[in-house]
């Protein structure tokens, strides 16, 4: 976009747009790093106590006794675009009223037409506004797009159609996962002006189950490494302290869900890449059984037999939702064989038999994350038929799975990535140093291999004596950006450890679900690992459901999910407003003459 702003620039092929607004409008103009003129920008303003309303609209004061829309049709030839306010029930979204509703109960509240998708998204979308700037858990926002889309599925549901609890809902997409005609630049500069022609099959699904793309998540370069952060769209922080990771690879996703940016979200898992920043940030997440989603359409495509295609959200029944819809082969990846099912059946979590371990089965641990798994360990004791503290998964800790996996991954990565040595200048310092790395001989190879048929063997005895275990996913809580060791009560450890208790299912392909049950003495969210036997994905489901009831209520950012005020509690310039904010476009498409 030349002469423009950059990744955040209004300016396209238009000069200035309006956004004609249902109560007030206010401008201000903003000048970003590298503009040559100065951009007009708009917001939406909606005092909570206001009955004041521009001339010729519907008052605030006037709402119960009118019915329907106020939509005036956009006016091309002054670049006017308008946008209109639901007035049905008598009620307007305020945008912080998200805080009382995870994705399902917004698909129920669409169902009922006592919401629309489009009120939904714009709300959502003015949230990114007002709490994305210290987060930066975007690679792209498209609100044209976003909104067109949820006034399409508004149609739908006003005509009596409803495709599945996720239809007019909105949800995020990990930029690692193909997006039809929205960029999908990767985490990388070689990638910045790449647009599929295609959806991925996750995100196809979730487009076919009546969902509104609301944006793409950020992601490490080519999503290899445990902290979000690229030369791109740079780095993502915690939304609860800027100082710490919101984890990798996934970690644009996580912190978009936790800070109420987003209800729910696509991401994907090599060997942490999901749970971890579901632990990180306090949400729910599941990475599924291999053999149930597929992964077609997601970079890098290996190695294809460790990466896993999972859903984040909230709460468990929006994971276990999301999990209905994506779940069942493809024809395309090889790797899933089971059919979808019409609905994933429940469990009896009475007759569980559960076993919980973390130390030294997994690595060092630190005492508050010891201690929040004791806890969850104790919550579901009287609701299931055995919780036993097993020492049988001892002898995993002879079998680092972070070397395991290291050695199988160099072996596929190092050549697809090589492919691009011609434009290592465009590559992060991480990325080009992998180019350099050495590929294991075909001995290491096999002897990885051999390991990974016996930590199959440990778990395959395990689970003939337990349905469930439940063991930690990190070792501490969010860790401060790019260190290269972690701190580990009085032990110091290098940072690859995050993932010890995560890497193994990778490799076997069991289901492991991620579930916020506490927080640290800094406030900061613990999870849990709730791991069952492959494909047995509605096991783990049912069992973080019960469990994640039994969630102390004092939980704070772990909590997230029906009632914790999410303001950053170290945040430089976001807070809590009383009034909702459109928002500026963060990338353009439609009209933009740089590709979406």
């Amino acid at each position: 976009m030349k002469g423009g702003c950059g990744p955040l620039c209004d300016r396209a092929d238009e000069s200035n747009v309006d956004v004609d607004v249902e109560v007030t409008v206010e401008f201000f103009g903003l000048v970003a790093p590298g503009c040559e003129s100065r951009c007009t920008r708009v917001r939406h303003v909606l005092p909570h106590d206001s009955n004041l309303a521009p001339p010729g609209r519907v008052s605030r004061g006037d709402v119960a006794e009118t019915t329907g829309t106020v939509d005036v049709a956009p006016d091309r030839s002054t670049q006017r675009y308008t946008s209109r306010t639901s007035l049905q029930s008598g009620w307007m979204l305020d945008p912080h009223d998200l805080k009382t509703m995870d994705a399902t109960e917004m698909g129920r509240r669409l169902a009922t037409r006592q919401l629309r998708s489009e009120d939904l998204a714009a709300a959502h979308l003015a949230l990114i506004e007002e709490r994305n700037p210290p987060i930066n858990a975007f690679a792209l926002v498209r609100p044209e797009a976003t909104l067109d889309r949820a006034r399409q599925m508004d149609h739908e549901l006003d005509n009596g159609v409803r495709r599945s609890a996720f239809h007019g809902v909105p949800f995020t997409v990990k930029d690692s996962l193909d997006t039809a005609g929205w960029r999908t630049a990767r985490g990388s500069r070689i990638f910045e002006d790449r647009v599929p022609d295609a959806d991925a099959t996750a995100v196809a699904r979730m487009l076919d189950a009546g969902a509104v793309l609301l944006a793409k998540t950020n992601v490490p370069e080519f999503s290899f490494w445990t902290e979000t952060d690229n030369d791109l769209a740079g780095r993502t922080n915690h939304p609860d302290d800027e100082s710490r990771t919101a984890g990798g690879s996934s970690g644009g996703e996580s912190a978009a869900i936790a800070s109420r940016m987003s209800p729910a979200g696509l991401g994907s898992d090599v060997a942490i890449s999901v749970r971890g920043p579901a632990h990180c940030t306090g949400i729910a997440a599941l990475k599924p059984s291999r053999s149930r989603i597929p992964i077609t359409g997601h970079w890098p495509p290996v190695p294809a037999k460790f990466w896993h295609v999972g859903p984040m959200a909230r709460t468990v029944r929006d994971v276990a939702a999301m999990f209905d819809i994506l779940h069942g082969r493809d024809g395309i990846d090889e790797n899933v064989t089971e059919q979808r099912l019409a609905r994933t059946p429940t469990v009896d979590t009475s007759k569980l038999k559960v076993g919980w371990t973390s130390q030294p089965a997994f690595g060092p641990v630190s005492r508050q994350v010891d201690r929040v798994l004791e806890n969850a360990a104790t919550a579901v004791t009287d609701h299931v038929a055995v919780v036993e503290h097993t020492k049988q998964l001892d002898s995993l800790a002879e079998l680092d799975g972070t070397r395991i996996s290291a050695i199988l991954f160099i072996a596929e990565v190092v050549p697809l990535f090589s492919k691009y040595r011609g434009q290592a200048h465009l590559l992060t310092d991480r990325v080009r140093r992998m180019l350099d790395l050495d590929i294991a001989s075909t001995t290491e190879q096999q002897d990885a291999l051999d390991s990974i048929d016996l930590i199959e063997r440990i778990l395959d005895r395990y689970f003939g004596d337990f349905d469930i275990l439940l063991c930690p996913v990190c070792p501490t809580t969010a860790p401060p950006h790019n260190r290269s060791h972690l701190q580990i009560d009085e032990e110091s450890v290098p940072a690859r450890a995050v993932m010890r208790a995560t890497v193994p299912f990778n490799l076997t392909g069991h289901p492991a679900v991620s579930l916020p049950f506490g927080t640290a003495d800094d406030g900061l969210p613990i999870n849990v690992q709730i791991v069952s036997r492959p494909k047995h994905d509605e096991v783990a489901l049912s069992f973080a459901a019960a469990l994640e009831s039994r969630r102390p209520t004092s939980t704070t950012s772990a909590n997230r999910g029906l009632d914790y005020d999410v303001t950053p509690i170290r945040s430089r310039s976001v807070g809590r407003r009383s009034r909702m904010r459109m928002p500026r476009r963060l990338r353009l498409g439609g009209s933009s003459t740089r590709p979406p």
